[in-house]
């Protein structure tokens, strides 16, 4: 019982708690892809719950199945069998083990139905979250141009000027490299604008 109960606990909290915290679980992160909200911006812990409400309801249902079989179980001992045998003897005890997996089986399957027929490859749990899975732009490298004094407003500015191949790329490199004397600014140009970090924070020019 133990057991079943690890598998389930894991099953329900794994997804969740990666989520709600990352956008991703483990396999997402290797695959390049996030789970954000409609408009882009990252998910609450609500929509992690949502978008796994279907799993958590079917994963209960199954370990109430489980727990009623062995709280009646009058044949051989349990740990003895193999779980192909024990997955015969839920079939014949439990009717609400059958009616669960095959609740399983047909919403697997009408997952990835939705998702091949939508063009934002949104499968079911998407809809009743709100959510989108979408690829993860990863910054590119940023390279050092030149560096640049100017005087501006009586004030001479050193500018340390960079290029980068997306905004992301800068951003990240941005964050990275915080500016804490004044008359100072890091310029990273991209195709989507120039963006710039003084002693004052990040912004876009």
């Amino acid at each position: 019982m133990v057991g079943y109960l690890f598998i389930t606990v894991f099953c329900v909290g794994y997804p969740v708690y990666f989520l709600s915290r990352w956008g991703q679980t483990i396999g997402k992160m290797v695959a390049g892809v996030k789970v954000t909200r409609l408009d882009g911006s990252p998910i609450a812990p609500k929509h992690a719950w949502l978008r796994s409400s279907v799993d958590i309801g079917l994963n209960l249902i199954y370990l109430i199945a489980v727990s009623y079989v062995l709280a009646t179980w009058t044949g051989p001992e349990w740990s003895s069998m193999n779980w192909s045998e024990r997955g015969a003897e839920l079939e014949k005890r439990s009717f609400v083990f059958i009616t669960s997996y095959w609740a399983s089986q047909a919403w697997l399957w009408s997952e990835l139905v939705v998702l091949l027929l939508n063009k934002k490859r949104r499968a079911l749990h998407d809809f009743i979250a709100g959510t989108l899975v979408v690829t993860v732009r990863l910054p590119g490298r940023v390279t050092f141009r030149t560096e640049d004094r100017q005087n501006r407003m009586g004030a001479a500015i050193t500018y340390r000027i960079h290029e980068g191949p997306n905004a992301a790329s800068a951003k990240a490199f941005l964050e990275q490299n915080p500016v804490s004397q004044p008359h100072y600014c890091i310029v990273v140009k991209t195709p989507e604008g120039n963006y710039c970090r003084d002693e004052r924070g990040i912004y876009r020019e």
